[in-house]
């Protein structure tokens, strides 16, 4: 998996050195670069989590947020203690 937000920011601030002719790019540019893989990442992640979750109906219907006996159905807005759970074991890792 890569990341198109990496690859921008990589491709814009990329310098050649005349005497090597290679390509290089500033630390502070290559730090950001891996900030914005890393952000890119985790919305990724929390994507495809949320297209996992078990209690979610065909990606819309959330059974956690859903009085289903009642005929409440209320769509997921990610905001669910397993969504919020997961976010938060992604981020302390």
């Amino acid at each position: 998996m890569k990341s198109e937000k990496a690859k921008k920011c990589i491709d814009a601030n990329v310098n050649y050195h005349r005497e090597i002719a290679k390509p290089f790019i500033g630390l502070e540019y290559a730090i950001h670069a891996v900030e914005c893989a890393e952000q890119e990442m985790l919305e990724k992640a929390i994507e495809a989590h949320k297209e996992q979750c078990h209690n979610l109906c065909k990606g819309y219907i959330c059974y956690a947020k859903s009085d289903v006996h009642n005929g409440n159905w209320n769509q997921c807005d990610s905001n669910c203690i397993y969504i919020k759970d997961f976010i938060n074991q992604l981020n302390n890792k």
